[in-house]
């Protein structure tokens, strides 16, 4: 037990009751044997950690990090192991916890893990262009800062701060919670965490300079569908191991047959469609024939910040099951469809159903037609507004368009 430790036992009882001694794990994280060919290719990757570097250098890097300044306590979590997307919904999961105690989000203790690809994609590179880091070593980090604190969920540390207050500035909190997006999720709105000023910085971090496929002049669509780790089982019993996995992750063609028919039958008729996949060897190029056929452009194992520049701009962006669109949803301030899973809306999505024949219940539907009209409306403003002399760019996601 650290020497911390003992005197938060001696101090503070019921403290100390809620705090979990997780640093040797960190430390022997940071100190992988180089007798250990795992922790020598986990150190290599990941270079050389934070080292000399400072948590004020990150997070004066990271906006969405610090919207309460820097002279605060410090939260760390732990890295998740899943795709990008997860990752970075715990990343952003733990900016908005972060805020609303009025601290900072110091970074990130990443695990053996950290340097696997995600689906065949760099995450390392993703950190870079996603929040704007010029180093992702400043948020993803081996380095152990010296904890004062070690909970194991967000809510036990709130507990500790109704009792005994705010931590000392700077300070440092490690919370090394399983799925911190989750313990979000049962614990208020998604609107209530992933507040107006977070996602603003998080949407004027993400700096996208390549042009982007959509037509000017039209509206958006681009549409996630989940494939590449999930397989359609049509033998499988809902109640089975392939029918349970496929019935909380995937969705049918039939589906977004329908919703593209309802979105260009009475939004958007002249609506340019983008419909973003991947194959990962389950699926083949001609199984998004169908997709085609109804207009789509259809981008497969593309790179992924590309697809989430496309997400984040689109007019109407329409989700997957899945927190690798939900992560740029959040970013997007057009209109978003919905498909209930694990992971909340935020307030103003439109909510989609599980109806192969109508995905958009008339209500739904209504809200997202009036959605795209609005939308329609503001674009002609920004337009007009850029076109004037000496016009100020837009902040957010700057891109260019086919």
């Amino acid at each position: 037990m650290t020497a911390m430790a003992a005197r938060l036992l001696l101090l503070a009882p019921a403290l100390a009751s809620s705090i979990v001694v997780y640093q040797r794990a960190v430390v022997g994280a940071q100190h992988a044997s180089s007798m250990d060919p795992e922790g020598r290719k986990h150190l290599t990757c990941l270079g050389r950690g934070r080292g000399n570097e400072t948590a004020d250098e990150f997070l004066s890097q990271c906006k969405a990090c610090r919207l309460y300044g820097t002279d605060v306590p410090r939260i760390y979590i732990k890295e998740g192991k899943d795709g990008v997307g997860s990752r970075f919904h715990e990343v952003i999961a733990g900016m908005a916890m972060a805020a609303h105690v009025h601290m900072a989000l110091g970074g990130v203790i990443v695990g053996p893990k950290s340097c696997h690809q995600s689906h065949g994609f760099d995450t390392f590179k993703a950190v870079s262009t996603f929040f704007n880091i010029t180093d992702p070593n400043l948020l993803l980090t081996t380095h152990d800062p010296g904890f004062s604190q070690t909970h194991p969920k967000f809510q036990s540390f709130e507990k500790t701060l109704k009792q005994f207050g705010l931590p000392k500035s700077k300070s440092n909190i490690f919370i090394p919670s399983h799925c911190l997006a989750c313990e979000l999720d049962k614990r208020g709105s998604a609107s209530s965490w992933y507040t107006p000023e977070l996602l603003y910085a998080l949407r004027t971090s993400f700096i996208w300079r390549s042009p982007l496929a959509f037509k000017t002049g039209v509206t958006s669509i681009a549409i996630h569908i989940r494939r590449g780790d999930v397989k359609e089982n049509k033998s499988a019993a809902p109640t089975s191991e392939a029918g349970k996995i496929w019935s909380m992750r995937g969705v049918s063609d039939a589906w977004y047959f329908s919703l593209i028919a309802q979105i260009s039958g009475t939004c958007a008729p002249d609506a340019d469609i983008h419909v973003f996949s991947s194959l990962e060897g389950n699926w083949n190029s001609s199984d998004f024939d169908g997709y085609r056929e109804r207009g789509a452009t259809v981008h497969l194992d593309g790179d992924p910040m590309e697809a989430w520049a496309h997400f984040v701009a689109a007019d109407v962006l329409v989700m997957a099951k899945s927190s690798f669109s939900h992560v740029p949803a959040l970013l997007n301030d057009n209109c978003v469809v919905y498909q209930p899973y694990m992971h909340l809306p935020l307030d103003g999505w439109v909510s989609a159903q599980a109806n192969d024949s109508a995905p958009l219940a008339a209500q739904a539907a209504e809200d997202l037609r009036h959605c795209v009209a609005s939308r329609a409306r503001r674009r002609r403003a920004e337009t007009a507004l850029q076109a004037a002399p000496g016009a100020a760019p837009r902040p957010g996601l700057q891109h260019q368009t086919a």
